[in-house]
């Protein structure tokens, strides 16, 4: 499967569900753009949902509100997606 690249919306924060993955326990890929100094609140999941970042770009500080962590392009994190999280840009890019 090959899933190109799409153009960042005019304005506003983008979510978008590139893959959704059945079975014993569900998976879901999404792509999540946030425009610079912005902060994005995270949905709250049911138990045991485990949230994985990869910053591709730019500067993100994300995870649990109350322990944020700065990622660089390349970084991933992986946090406790049962809670409530945070997004925030703090790049230009």
């Amino acid at each position: 499967m090959l899933l190109r690249g799409s153009a960042m919306p005019p304005s506003g924060p983008a979510r978008e569900l590139l893959r959704r993955i059945g079975g014993g326990h569900s998976v879901e890929m999404w792509r999540l753009r946030i425009p610079p100094h912005t902060e994005v609140r995270g949905v709250v999941h049911s138990p045991g949902t485990i949230e994985v970042l990869l910053c591709c770009e730019g500067t993100v500080s994300a995870g649990p509100a109350s322990d944020l962590v700065e990622l660089n392009p390349g970084d991933l994190l992986s946090f406790a997606g049962d809670q409530m999280h945070l997004y925030r840009s703090d790049s230009a890019r």
